[in-house]
C-alpha cells in the first residue's frame, strides 16, 4: 500500500534498487580489496593514506622533515604537516 508521499513510480525505483543491490558484492579477491580501499582517495590534504603504494616512502620522509625544521611552517600548519 502506497502512503501520500510514495508514488508507484518510487516503489518500482526501491524494487529495482533492491534487485540491483543483490548483484553488487564488491571485490573477491585480496588484490581486488587493496586497489578498492584506495578508491575514496581524493588527495593527500584529507587521505588516511599518506603516499600511494607505488610511491617512494623514503622520498616522503625527506621532504617532510625539511617542514619540521622550519618554526613558521609549523606555526603556519598548527600542526604536524603529513601526520608526522
Amino acid at each position: 500500500m502506497l502512503n501520500a508521499n510514495e508514488s508507484i513510480v518510487d516503489r518500482d525505483r526501491a524494487a529495482i534498487n533492491r534487485e540491483n543491490s543483490l548483484k553488487s558484492t564488491g571485490p573477491k579477491t585480496e588484490a581486488g580489496k587493496q586497489i578498492s580501499s584506495l578508491n575514496a582517495l581524493r588527495h593527500g590534504l584529507t587521505s588516511q593514506v599518506v603516499i600511494m603504494p607505488n610511491e617512494d616512502l623514503e622520498a616522503y620522509h625527506r621532504f617532510t622533515e625539511s617542514f619540521h625544521n622550519d618554526p613558521l611552517l609549523s606555526k603556519l600548519a598548527g600542526n604536524p604537516i603529513g601526520g608526522c
